[in-house]
């Protein structure tokens, strides 16, 4: 199992498509842990240029952004790592669809950091 996953990691593209990932759910943690206070004050969780904040909750709240988008990359790669053999495309795919989701929600958690400076 471990050489198998060795073998998963030696394809570039992969392996650069995990490594990346990983440095961005990272960062997201880091943005949230660094700028958001951990209190009991509520903040702005989603904004909508036509009806500005519509969703207020707890600080707590916005750490479900990184820890999905970590479920994402952990779902995604361990599916790729199965079906890397059969189908390489479709584990492209998923690794790619993870970084995906990681970019994203930078743009999210950076809004949320913004709207409520």
């Amino acid at each position: 199992m471990v050489n198998n996953f060795i073998t998963f990691l030696k394809d570039k593209f992969i392996l650069f498509n995990v490594i990346i990932s990983l440095f961005f759910n990272t960062i997201l943690w880091l943005m949230l842990i660094l700028f958001i206070r951990r209190d009991e004050q509520l903040i702005s969780l989603h904004y909508n240029i036509y009806y500005g904040v519509d969703k207020v909750g707890s600080s707590w709240q916005s750490y479900f952004l990184p820890l999905s988008a970590f479920a994402t990359y952990l779902v995604n790669t361990i599916i790729a790592f199965y079906l890397n053999r059969r189908a390489r495309f479709l584990s492209y795919f998923l690794v790619g669809a993870a970084l995906l989701v990681q970019l994203l929600m930078l743009v999210s958690v950076g809004s949320i950091i913004y709207i409520n400076l």
